[in-house]
């Protein structure tokens, strides 16, 4: 996780998990499946199309941000 790009902000909230940990676990698996709840929920804002795809990397794009001077500091 040195170098990840993660953001689980709305799950911090001590209700929600207090909520979540009263909740039967046909709520949380099914079919193999974790997070049933959660996927359903969100179904209804995102796509599920986009939900559903794997999971894809991004790559940065070091050479835009690396300027002229800084090439000389730096081996690409």
């Amino acid at each position: 996780m040195s170098v990840g790009l993660e953001g689980r902000e709305p799950f911090l909230d001590h209700r929600i998990v207090e909520f979540v940990a009263q909740l039967p676990d046909e709520y949380k698996y099914k079919n193999g499946e974790k997070k049933f709840l959660l996927k359903e929920i969100v179904h209804d804002y995102i796509p599920k199309k986009l939900m559903e795809r794997p999971k894809k990397g991004f790559a940065i794009p070091i050479d835009a941000l690396i300027t002229e001077n800084d090439k000389n500091y730096v081996l690409l």
